[in-house]
């Protein structure tokens, strides 16, 4: 189990987000500014589906994403290990590729899970200063302006 688990959890990294779908189940959602964006920003998670990391289970540390389009870049903290990749944002679309994550076993940590979601075609939105990743069937991701 102990090598099954990061096997599986590389395996999912290394799925490439590709998809030009736009999300329209949320058409009153706030655009707002995509400068906050652009800029090279730490983001801390705070809600999944509604529950707060804390409550999905994320009892280390919450999970972060810096994503600099700058550089086509993505990198963060999954709640217990590191990752990084490419990423290509396309309008409200972003598509990520080559991620790749430390292999540190936490046990009870639902990262595979975020990871998951993270490697879905996601559609990125604003609501004030926070950052919203939603995917296709309607699971929301939601981050604040976290330090870096």
């Amino acid at each position: 189990m102990k090598t099954a688990l990061p096997i599986i959890l590389l395996s999912l990294l290394l799925v490439c987000c590709v998809s030009n779908k736009k999300n329209t189940k949320n058409p009153k959602r706030n655009t707002g500014s995509k400068t906050a964006f652009i800029q090279k920003n730490t983001w801390q998670l705070i809600s999944y589906n509604g529950a707060s990391p804390e409550e999905k289970g994320f009892k280390i540390k919450a999970p972060k994403l810096i994503i600099n389009q700058e550089t086509s870049q993505i990198e963060g903290y999954g709640g217990c290990n590191s990752f990084s990749g490419q990423v290509i944002i396309s309008g409200d679309n972003i598509q990520c590729r080559n991620i790749a994550s430390t292999k540190r076993f936490c046990l009870n940590i639902p990262e595979g899970e975020l990871f998951e979601m993270l490697n879905k075609p996601l559609v990125f939105y604003f609501t004030n200063t926070q950052l919203h990743l939603e995917d296709n069937d309607g699971n929301v991701l939601i981050f604040k302006l976290g330090e870096d």
